[in-house]
């Protein structure tokens, strides 16, 4: 999907959707995470199998709020 609008607008968009900002170029909702791995750098597992990066402050607060997801 092309739009023409900065990620920090579509992020401010989808904020009270649940969406969250978890890179400085990847918006992701949450609801479709299955897993949080913290080697390589750190990224999060998506329910279509897709590796999204992850900023190490991200990760924590992930990791914090969604206590039931696996980790590795």
């Amino acid at each position: 999907m092309l739009i023409c609008r900065t990620l920090k607008e579509v992020e401010q968009a989808l904020e009270p959707n649940g969406f969250v900002r978890v890179h400085h170029s990847h918006l992701i909702n949450p609801a479709y995470i299955r897993k949080i791995v913290r080697q390589d750098g750190g990224y999060v597992q998506m329910g279509d199998s897709a590796r999204v990066p992850v900023t190490r402050p991200k990760r924590d607060w992930l990791i914090e709020r969604f206590a039931t997801i696996d980790r590795e």
